[in-house]
């Protein structure tokens, strides 16, 4: 139970910042007109607003594989 609470979250904040990047990803499309320098620019503003998202997400789905890892497997599935 606690382990499903903990997936779903997990997949609710990755489906978050999935959506950030889509919207970012659609924003640099849209910026043809801008210089190579501008469009890095976006790209590092991008990365270091969403670096804290990003390395949460990571830690929780590390988390979240060491505890299911960590439960053994007693035959009965339906609990």
């Amino acid at each position: 139970e606690e382990v499903k609470e903990k997936m779903t979250e997990v997949r609710a904040k990755k489906n978050e910042m999935d959506e950030i990047r889509k919207t970012f990803q659609e924003t640099l499309k849209a910026s043809k007109d801008l210089t190579k320098e501008q469009r890095e620019e976006l790209i590092k503003e991008f990365k270091e607003k969403n670096a804290e998202k990003h390395q949460a997400i990571k830690e929780a789905q590390k988390e979240l594989q060491k505890e299911i890892r960590e439960t053994t497997q007693d035959g009965d599935r339906r609990k």
